[in-house]
């Protein structure tokens, strides 16, 4: 049975088990940390109906997969809102959100 070496890494803040030269007998697995869930900062980004920025998107809110934001909230230069978090989870208790409380259908999005 070969040996193999096992080196700590450092990704995103958390400790990582890394294995090289990892030739392992049948049955034998090497003891690692799981790997820490990343997600792209951008995530909570959507895109703005185009339809709904020259008020001519026939669809409401609900229907449409795109953002129909109300006007407190700020769109990006490349048409996108920031979705609340708070709201994907449930719990935002701001009177008036500086971010998107996202529908059932951009909820789905974001949430794959």
């Amino acid at each position: 049975m070969e040996s193999h070496t096992t080196a700590t890494l450092s990704a995103s803040g958390a400790n990582v088990a890394a294995i090289s030269n990892s030739h392992l007998a049948v049955g034998q697995l090497p003891s690692m940390q799981p790997l820490p869930q990343i997600r792209d900062p951008e995530w909570l980004k959507v895109e703005v109906c185009r339809e709904f920025q020259r008020s001519a998107c026939k669809r409401t809110a609900e229907e449409c997969r795109f953002a129909h934001p109300s006007k407190n909230i700020q769109v990006t230069t490349d048409g996108k809102v920031i979705a609340c978090y708070d709201a994907l989870k449930g719990r935002c208790t701001r009177d008036s959100c500086k971010y998107l409380h996202p529908t059932y259908q951009i909820k789905q999005q974001l949430e794959v």
